[in-house]
């Protein structure tokens, strides 16, 4: 027989009420905590606190959690920063390839898209990169560590999985380059 497992993943921390990995060192140029308020930020002029915007969501990862394939709410930057722990592999897919994956998951799921049209913005599919690749979406691979960014493009997909406890924080951004997709 087959034994079930269960991974544990908590994510979407809010960094306000839970702590950030930044307060340490507020006046840092790096502090996700104020990425907002830089000089060539579109959401400088942000009144109120918006979660993944004015603040970074936290994220606990362990062995073999994952974040499925999506793209930013309205397509915005992200930038994802690796505190500590073990390593994420994250895949990722240019804008320009956007419609041709989006096209790779209604044909590999016809009937998961009949019954939710909108499956996309659940996060709840992963598609192997490798079949992407033999449908002609363009994937590319990195692994993130400790200390290390990743940053995310608008209407780019991204999905990829931890490879044990690690703790990172990610917030979105917008800068004039952004106006195309927004």
């Amino acid at each position: 027989g087959s034994e079930e497992v269960v991974v544990d993943y908590a994510n979407d921390l809010n960094s306000k009420r839970f702590g950030s990995g930044f307060e340490h060192d507020p006046e840092s140029s790096w502090n996700l905590n104020k990425l907002h308020t830089q000089p060539r930020s579109l959401l400088k002029e942000i009144q109120c606190d918006i979660q993944g915007v004015t603040h970074p969501w936290t994220y606990l990862g362990s062995l073999f959690t994952s974040f499925c394939w999506h793209t930013e709410d309205h397509f915005l930057y992200s930038i994802n920063y690796m505190h500590k722990g073990h390593g994420k592999t994250w895949y990722g897919i240019p804008s320009t390839s956007a419609e041709q994956f989006e096209k790779a998951m209604k044909g590999f799921m016809p009937e998961r898209f009949k019954k939710s049209p909108d499956l996309l913005y659940q996060l709840v599919s992963l598609l192997s990169p490798s079949f992407c690749l033999e449908q002609g979406v363009e994937v590319f691979h990195t692994v993130q560590k400790e200390g290390e960014f990743i940053v995310t493009f608008p209407n780019a997909y991204h999905g990829g999985f931890s490879h044990g406890l690690n703790c990172a924080e990610a917030v979105n951004f917008a800068t004039p380059e952004w106006l195309a997709f927004g």
